[in-house]
């Protein structure tokens, strides 16, 4: 089964999205639609994403990997998927009630990244800039 996504921003990009369903229409194709609300930009998930590389990395250099008692206890290297779901998640379910951090608010993720890196610094020295450039993105 193929696919379409689209993201709407615009009028023209909507206008463009029903210019398509009318074509695949006429063309007898069928195809059933969802409706899913943008939370969060291909931008603000990338920097989110470059953060946790960034994070990973540093603690990796340092020597800290998974094992590490300050962090966690697993023998395996940082990355940035393992810092999303070691770290990142479970901090945003204690002090968000969620799990997903597309459901956050641009002011609550930039929290959020501002104590994983506050917290992961102060416990094993390894800090991470997080420029106000990087906030902006988020």
């Amino acid at each position: 089964m193929s696919g379409h996504t689209w993201s709407v921003k615009n009028k023209d990009q909507a206008k463009a999205f029903c210019e398509f369903i009318m074509s695949e229409q006429d063309a007898g194709k069928e195809f059933t639609y969802t409706i899913k609300e943008m939370t969060r930009s291909d931008l603000q998930n990338s920097a989110l994403h470059a953060m946790f590389r960034r994070l990973a990395n540093a603690l990796n250099d340092a020597g800290f990997d998974m094992k590490s008692d300050a962090v966690t206890k697993r023998e395996i290297p940082w990355s940035d998927h393992s810092i999303k779901t070691v770290l990142f998640r479970p901090m945003i379910q204690h002090m968000f009630n969620t799990n997903k951090s597309s459901s956050l608010t641009k002011e609550e993720l930039s929290h959020s990244v501002e104590v994983l890196l506050r917290e992961v610094g102060s416990r094993t020295g390894v800090h991470v800039p997080f420029s106000s450039e990087d906030i902006k993105k988020l």
